[in-house]
């Protein structure tokens, strides 16, 4: 009698001592696995972070650089299609900071800061090694596309725009609106040119 329950306590122990082996090697295998999953997640945050684009080889890149410090910021091109180029530049924090458009057809650029929003939207001039001959079109800093609006051609019939600049500051479906500065800065004009029917708006500021 007492062998047989020596050999009962026994056998129970060895299912005891089993069933705690099986269970150790299964938390162990959990564990593994979630250092493994958590290391794999951990380095691929890494390769998103320090993902970049170098944006050098862009015609608008040369605007882009005089209007926002890009050494402080990640660039990264959200769209590249035969029509438009987005690019989006993020802080150190991975916040976004700015976006720039650039329409090809146009040579026009946006560039959009998330904080205080628009701060350039104009055309830009693509070729380095245009002519220099002393015409009223290289003499100001207008670009080749906003003198050939026709409110541009409509001003420029009444007031000489040597020295002046323009910038677009609205343009939509229906009209679009520029504002000349002279050589000193000083607002001169704004045009206001509507679409639809041709007409051109001159205000003397």
């Amino acid at each position: 009698m007492k062998t047989l329950l020596a050999i009962a306590v026994g056998v129970t122990m060895l299912v005891s001592v089993g069933i705690h082996t099986i269970r150790g090697e299964g938390q162990i295998e959990a564990t593994s696995s979630k250092v493994q999953s958590s290391a794999l997640v951990q380095s691929s945050k890494k390769e998103k972070a320090t993902q970049t684009t170098d944006i050098k080889s862009f015609p608008e890149y040369e605007t882009l650089a005089k209007n926002v410090k890009l050494a402080n910021y990640n660039p990264k091109v959200l769209e590249d299609s035969m029509n438009k180029r987005v690019i989006l530049l993020k802080d150190g924090t991975g916040h976004n900071r700015y976006k720039s458009v650039y329409i090809k057809k146009e040579s026009r650029l946006k560039i959009i800061d998330y904080r205080s929003g628009q701060i350039f939207n104009d055309y830009i001039k693509i070729d380095a090694n245009a002519s220099s001959a002393p015409t009223q079109e290289t003499k100001s800093s207008i670009s080749d596309a906003i003198v050939k609006l026709p409110e541009y051609k409509a001003l420029a019939s009444k007031v000489n725009l040597s020295g002046y600049s323009a910038q677009i500051l609205e343009d939509n479906r229906g009209k679009r609106i520029l504002l000349f500065k002279d050589s000193n800065g000083q607002k001169k004009y704004k045009t206001i040119y509507i679409k639809q029917t041709g007409f051109v708006k001159i205000i003397n500021l």
